[in-house]
């Protein structure tokens, strides 16, 4: 894996790479990562779980993955020769890649943003559905969304504003909230490696916390900014208000305001206390709102993606009896009925234990 961290890019690009590392790691492959020093302090987690190198590693390896806005086919083309397969982990569709997978998990992305900049054979896996999210996420799913029906009281807010705490828009967050007209529960996320940190001094402090899932479980309402964890948000169903702390962040920002997944107030260097208060009153007073916002933004992410993409990581393998495998994809509910197609065909039915297909209502169950 070929990534950085650092105060001014934030950690968001690690992240993502070690929640596909995590799960390749756990099927059996080697991992390594090649990054700046920076990285492991910024994501202490990093040289604590894998294998860390300089970012000028290149060692012979089956899988090279690339998720770096600075890097393009120039480093790509070359690494052919030391890397069998590779793939790109992207969200701008700026330059030119040399790969075989690309990912870029932006809701509402489409193939097309790319086909211009990829080769002809590269794989093309756009839409949140495609999101590297922990497992944690999925698997607390279901209980978030059903403690949505309620509200605490006071509210529970969870204040998650990258890593490395930009600008020290955490400091202003916390500012705004303190002339607040109702009371509130407070939860700080930050990164141990954050600007500004002793200079918390309101809420719940959560440094470098291991289980963001169950935290966000916990929570009504959160204010946090338009990177990878705006996935996260939204497949737990947490109503965000959402900041933009960088010029890469309008695109995720502005389709999920459009969408109604989130309420959008803007830029970090636009930002108000009134902003801040009428977003907190627009969602928490109006119930019809949170529950749209929490449908709409739980029907983008399921939090599945790294399943979806694991598949396709693999190299072209042959069957028994020699014949090649296409592709390999993750079943979803939506093949329910080419599976019934499939069980019902007569040649299959000839190596079956009973002669006769499933009915559908069988099938279903």
């Amino acid at each position: 894996f070929r990534c950085d961290a650092s105060r001014d890019i934030g950690s968001g690009h690690v992240y993502r790479c070690m929640a596909l590392a995590d799960e390749l790691q756990k099927r059996g492959w080697d991992i390594a990562f090649a990054a700046t020093p920076e990285s492991a302090n910024i994501v202490p987690a990093l040289s604590q779980k894998f294998s860390l190198h300089g970012q000028d590693y290149a060692e012979e390896c089956n899988l090279l993955v690339v998720d770096h806005y600075g890097l393009d086919a120039a480093y790509e083309r070359p690494a052919r020769t030391w890397a069998r397969r590779i793939v790109v982990i992207d969200d701008l569709a700026d330059r030119h890649h040399d790969c075989d997978v690309l990912i870029d998990s932006t809701f509402g992305r489409n193939s097309s943003d790319y086909k211009s900049l990829v080769p002809v054979h590269c794989k093309l896996l756009c839409g949140a559905n495609y999101a590297m999210l922990r497992p944690q996420f999925a698997a607390l799913r279901a209980q978030s969304l059903a403690r949505r029906a309620t509200l605490s009281s006071p509210p529970r807010v969870l204040i998650s504003l990258g890593s490395t705490n930009v600008g020290n828009v955490t400091g202003k967050v916390l500012a705004a909230l303190e002339s607040y007209s109702a009371p509130l529960i407070l939860d700080v996320v930050m990164g141990s490696g954050a600007a500004h940190l002793d200079d918390i001094k309101t809420g719940t402090l959560h440094i470098d916390t291991p289980d963001m899932a169950a935290l966000m479980v916990q929570t009504d309402i959160a204010i946090g900014a338009g990177g990878t964890t705006s996935w996260e948000r939204c497949c737990l169903g947490l109503p965000t208000i959402l900041i933009e702390l960088a010029d890469n962040q309008s695109l995720i920002a502005s389709s999920l305001h459009d969408a109604g997944a989130v309420l959008n107030i803007g830029l970090l260097n636009d930002l108000t206390a009134q902003k801040i208060h009428a977003a907190l009153d627009d969602i928490l007073n109006n119930a019809a709102k949170r529950e749209a916002m929490i449908k709409t933004a739980s029907a983008i992410c399921d939090g599945r993606g790294t399943e979806r993409i694991l598949p396709l990581l693999y190299p072209p393998r042959k069957t028994k009896t020699g014949q090649q495998i296409l592709s390999l994809q993750r079943m979803e509910a939506s093949d329910e009925k080419i599976l019934l197609d499939w069980q019902s065909h007569p040649d299959t039915r000839k190596f079956a234990r009973t002669p006769t297909p499933p009915a559908p209502d069988e099938h279903a169950a």
